[in-house]
């Protein structure tokens, strides 16, 4: 029998609609100046985002809102006209895209805030410490920052594009991202088109990469995840590691959700509290197909770098 994949839509912002408490967090001590502030750093962003940023399948700029550090809950920043939110990377930063009226409209009110200390949803101002852009720093992702852009002429990179719950935008993004990858010398290699997913896997050279590093609707750029092992390493003698001892009791608990595990395994059984299987009525965790999967994921939660622990034995 054959199981649908979970669908992850994307994450719903966290905002109370029922709540008469507006105020994301204390007042600034002096408002004005709090205006007076943000009005520059929001003139810096519109320069920046003119000169640095490229590309987008239409002329709307992407704000980044640094949110101030006492506040606890997502403002609706998409209440002003012409916003609308994109993403929230983190407890501190919301991602919006906004048009010329919206930024209009954001200048207007930092305008009027900084010139008599009050203006329209004034909270929504009072939760913002700072305006910018999207950086190629924010776009690089974990292992290209570690691991830098390959020397070689050209290599191949993910890229992320950013999120739209609406499907013609979704394809019109697309369509236009691919358009302008090819009007650079970026080769499309693949791609992937869901509604909480749109990533295309591309082969270009260092300048290409560093053009998708400021392209707009570019969440992330990464290097292709690197797995598997040596052909000789699968041909390990089990027999040749130690017995793996028990975890401690007070050793954190890992819950892995897959199928496929073989609880008795020499190297894992040692360490697996429970195994139930969900799928169907009777069937055990490691009844599905592919019958590895699970043991596989298992060893990574247990062992990290599974590769290097067989190499050590």
């Amino acid at each position: 029998m054959a199981y649908a994949h979970l669908h992850l839509g994307r994450e719903a912002l966290s905002t109370d609609r029922h709540s008469k408490q507006r105020y994301f967090g204390p007042s600034p001590a002096d408002p004005r100046e709090h205006g007076t502030t943000l009005a520059q750093r929001l003139s810096g962003f519109r320069q920046r985002a003119a000169t640095q940023d490229i590309g987008g399948f239409d002329d709307r700029k992407l704000l980044k809102i640094r949110l101030c550090a006492d506040v606890k809950s997502a403002p609706k920043f998409d209440s002003i006209p012409g916003v609308e939110i994109v993403s929230q990377e983190d407890e501190s930063i919301v991602l919006t895209f906004a048009t010329q009226e919206g930024l209009g409209e954001f200048e207007s009110r930092l305008t009027k805030l900084a010139r008599i200390g009050v203006a329209k949803r004034k909270d929504l101002l009072y939760a913002i410490e700072d305006f910018d852009h999207w950086t190629p720093q924010d776009r690089t992702g974990a292992a290209l920052r570690d691991q830098e852009l390959p020397t070689i002429e050209s290599f191949v990179l993910d890229v992320e594009l950013w999120p739209q719950e609406q499907q013609n935008k979704r394809q019109i993004m697309l369509r236009s991202f691919l358009d302008w990858s090819r009007d650079h010398g970026i080769e499309r290699m693949d791609d992937i088109r869901q509604p909480s997913l749109v990533m295309v896997r591309v082969r270009c050279n260092r300048t290409g990469a560093e053009q998708l590093l400021r392209h707009r609707d570019v969440r992330t750029v990464d290097l292709p995840p690197r797995v598997g092992v040596a052909v000789e390493l699968l041909h390990t003698d089990i027999h040749q590691f130690p017995q793996i001892a028990p975890p401690a009791d007070d050793a954190p608990v890992i819950a892995v959700l897959d199928s496929g595990l073989t609880r008795g395994h020499p190297l894992l059984g040692a360490a697996v509290g429970d195994a139930q299987g969900y799928l169907a009525p009777h069937r055990s965790p490691d009844d599905s197909a592919p019958h590895w999967h699970g043991t596989f994921v298992g060893g990574l939660a247990l062992y990290g770098d599974v590769h290097a622990c067989v190499q050590q034995r």
